[in-house]
């Protein structure tokens, strides 16, 4: 999935012009990686509640790294482009984080999250919601910023996988750590199969909106 995540985000940002990103929840620095290859030499900044992810982030991609919390505040700067990759469904205070990153955006805001009904093991994760393309798009509006592109990705494959996972025993949902062969062959099969996914339907939802008056 996090494989195709990237993909897709680097689809929808390949052809836009930035010299500055912001990734907000930016964890171990995956997709700022990804913007680095997309846009060498630009001005890169993660931001995260944890310094430990920061830390990891650092070693992964030079960067700018701050501690921010976003549902409470902003940096006192604006980039290019923002993007926020499966961080929304987390916060109770979505709308003012939504706020925070339209308000520290010149240009453009990339969001990603997912749709659908929110299954029991997704507590584990420490989701809150998921969303509706609606309801996502007129947060983003309420913040300032008009979409202007939407991927909805995942049937068949990716949804019939979550549908699996909703099945497991509480705590089997999800691995984390080093992985056996069993687990390796699963993913080189999943991976493959995600290929047949479309990307006009799924519980993979991705936002591109631009701030008004542009």
């Amino acid at each position: 999935f996090h494989r195709w995540h990237r993909r897709i985000a680097a689809r929808l940002l390949s052809s836009l012009p930035y010299d500055s990103a912001l990734d907000v929840g930016c964890g171990a620095g995956q997709h700022l990686a990804l913007l680095a290859r997309l846009r060498p030499g630009a001005r890169l900044v993660g931001t995260d509640l944890s310094p430990r992810a920061l830390e990891a982030a650092a070693a992964r991609c030079p960067g700018e790294y701050r501690v921010l919390d976003i549902e409470q505040a902003r940096l006192p700067e604006t980039f290019d482009l923002v993007t926020c990759f499966q961080v929304v469904e987390h916060l109770a205070g979505d709308a003012a984080a939504v706020r925070n990153l339209a308000a520290m955006s010149k240009r453009w805001v990339l969001v990603s999250t997912m749709q659908g009904t929110m299954a029991p093991h997704e507590a584990e994760l420490g989701h809150v919601r998921r969303y509706t393309r609606n309801g996502l798009e007129s947060l983003l509006r309420s913040a300032g910023v008009e979409p202007v592109r939407v991927v909805e990705w995942g049937r068949p494959f990716y949804s019939l996988f979550e549908l699996i996972q909703s099945h497991l025993p509480r705590g089997r949902a999800h691995v984390i750590g080093r992985f056996g062969l069993g687990f390796a062959l699963l993913s080189a099969v999943l991976h493959a199969l995600y290929f047949l996914n479309v990307s006009r339907r799924g519980p993979l939802l991705m936002i591109l909106a631009e701030r008004r008056g542009l």
